[in-house]
């Protein structure tokens, strides 16, 4: 709650923010030629869209015009023959003001944070191409809601402001009441974001939550996660007592803007874009007096996941005819038919080729079959115009802010599927080979299929699992080589006090090898005993904690509620060997050292 808060407080004391491009004309991406030149200073180092910024600069050719630059980039959409290939972001530089040195070399310079894509950015002191010096800012980002209370179905809007366009700043999702209600994004939009969604549940205060999410599911343990400083954000709403604020008939919910239509062509078709069966009138001039003509709608079959590899195909079917009058200009009318969303070509025939013409297809609901009910009737949601291509062709249900599961035949039929799938999960017998068996998946199948393992869907994890075992084993090690020079100290003592007696046996005709022998086994046998208690205690240890759950950790944070202990075999016996190579090297020195004795000189003061 207090992220929210201080959001919300960021807010009320931050200016109004002008777009990065309306901070000036675009600006070169300079580099340094010769090294950096002065030093530049940014206060505050970080803020939200609207903070004021003071920039200093120090070190600089006295009486010289810099450009001062903020950097940033242009996101778009990467999308080709109706195929989605992820997102494009494209450096790009705003001039801020041109600022002069005074004959120290100082210059001082003020503005307002634009808002833009949040985290990092650079400001840049620039001559033309040559960059001088450069710092950076951080734009914090921020959310709020409005309203903040009202009965159930009020509209809540939502406005965050500095979502990032890097990787893990990028995504995030909105949760209300721990329901995953959606994914926002920003990447053409320069990190800002604005939706709606109803109030919805009983009366009283409902959390709605901003956290950082990957695959589109919310990233819940921040701790161990790449970025863990990742902004999150908690809200309140407050549903209270009243009349329902029900949403408009769905037929007032149609879309009244298209952006991006096509040009209209030879043939315009008034208006330019329609939900199914809606009536449409196309008009062409410059056809034969007299002259009957068919005007042709053209459409797609088929599917991107279809048996063989899938695609499209295109086929037309004559929509409407019409005769040209007397000044060739003739019109087509008809109602829009059910057909896929989006862009629909037109043509016409005639005698020297044809003439062709878009009309756009808007998707429209059907009223619910069934308006009210008890827990566990069945309704069935009706869209139309739904479009085909892959950015086009996905839409989500959610139920009082709440995503809805259905059945996979329902959801083909929704999705328009027919009997094929959008994904398939194996299980394997042998989950280690999971990471081969998905390359020659994907190598065999080719594009557009990916074959995700459960390693590369978990990597992260198990990039951090991979350091904690390194960590471990060389812990342990370090355990084995103080317990080693343990054993050398204590034999190396005990050489020391028993020099009379081994110097006496040595005098009596005992072999220095025999002598070497007692003592290499003695530090042996150290090292066996210790080996064997150990290893017994541990086994012990280790299967009273994994039974007993007596370790216990945060659920939410590593997906358990204890710390689990698994006893790997070839793990206990690595472990083993190493005790007794290292116990067994150990004594070496203290027996080679008390078989090197005189034995004169060991006995010579006794």
């Amino acid at each position: 709650m207090a992220c929210a808060l201080l959001a919300l407080s960021a807010f009320s004391h931050a200016l109004a923010a002008p777009l990065a491009a309306a901070l000036g004309p675009e600006a070169p991406l300079a580099e340094p030629s010769g090294g950096y030149v002065g030093r530049l200073n940014v206060a505050p180092e970080h803020g939200p869209a609207g903070t004021p910024l003071t920039v200093t600069a120090e070190g600089l050719p006295p009486e010289q015009e810099f450009d001062l630059v903020w950097r940033t980039v242009k996101g778009s959409w990467k999308v080709s023959n109706a195929e989605y290939h992820g997102r494009d972001y494209v450096p790009i530089a705003y001039r801020i003001a041109t600022v002069k040195t005074d004959k120290a070399g100082r210059a001082t310079a003020t503005f307002i944070t634009p808002e833009d894509y949040g985290f990092g950015h650079d400001i840049v002191l620039q001559q033309g191409g040559r960059l001088f010096t450069q710092t950076g800012f951080n734009l914090d980002m921020t959310v709020k809601i409005s309203p903040e209370s009202g009965p159930v179905g009020t509209p809540i809007t939502v406005e965050v402001k500095g979502i990032g366009w890097r990787h893990l700043q990028n995504s995030y999702t909105l949760l209300y009441d721990n329901s995953f209600t959606g994914w926002m994004s920003t990447v053409t939009t320069g990190g800002s974001a604005i939706y709606t969604i109803p109030a919805t549940g009983k009366p009283g205060v409902h959390v709605l939550e901003l956290l950082h999410a990957d695959f589109t599911f919310a990233y819940r343990n921040m701790q161990q996660s790449p970025e863990p400083d990742r902004p999150r954000f908690a809200l309140q709403f407050r549903v209270t007592p009243g009349a329902a604020v029900l949403p408009p008939p769905v037929e007032h919910q149609t879309q009244t803007d298209v952006r991006r239509l096509p040009p209209p062509g030879e043939l315009v078709a008034s208006p330019r874009f329609t939900t199914v069966d809606q009536p449409v009138v196309v008009s062409g001039s410059g056809f034969e007096a007299g002259k009957r003509y068919e005007l042709n709608w053209s459409t797609v079959t088929g599917n991107r996941v279809a048996a063989g590899g899938g695609g499209w195909e295109e086929s037309s079917k004559v929509v409407a005819t019409s005769t040209a009058d007397a000044s060739g200009r003739l019109e087509f009318r008809f109602k829009t038919p059910d057909d896929l969303g989006g862009e629909h070509g037109l043509w016409v025939a005639t005698g020297a080729g044809r003439k062709s013409g878009t009309h756009w297809i808007a998707p429209s609901a059907l009223p619910l079959d069934v308006a009210r009910g008890r827990a566990g009737t069945t309704f069935k949601i009706h869209l139309k115009g739904v479009g085909w291509t892959e950015t086009a062709n996905i839409y989500t249900v959610n139920y009082d802010n709440s995503y809805i599961v259905m059945r996979r035949e329902a959801a083909q039929d929704f999705a328009g599927l027919g009997g094929a799938v959008t994904g398939l999960e194996l299980r394997l017998t042998d989950p280690e080979h999971a990471n081969t068996f998905a390359q020659q998946l994907e190598t065999q199948l080719g594009y557009p299929y990916r074959a995700l393992d459960w390693q590369m869907q978990n990597r992260s994890l198990f990039s951090a699992l991979k350091l904690e075992k390194l960590a471990m084993g060389l812990v342990v090690f370090l355990i084995c080589v103080v317990a080693a020079f343990n054993v050398v100290g204590t034999l190396t003592m005990v050489v020391r006090d028993k020099t009379r007696e081994i110097g006496i046996l040595m005098a009596m005709g005992m072999q220095r090898p025999r002598i070497r022998r007692v003592f290499l086994i003695q530090g042996v046998f150290i090292g066996l005993v210790g080996t064997v208690l150990g290893t017994v205690l541990g086994l012990i240890l280790g299967t009273t904690v994994n039974r007993g759950h007596l370790i216990p950790i945060d659920p939410s944070i590593y997906f358990i509620d204890h710390l689990p202990v698994l006893t790997n075999p070839l793990d206990a016996v690595a472990v083993i060997g190493a005790s007794l190579l290292i116990a067994t090297l150990a004594p070496l020195y203290p027996s080679i050292q008390a078989a090197g004795l005189d034995p004169v000189g060991a006995i010579r003061y006794e």
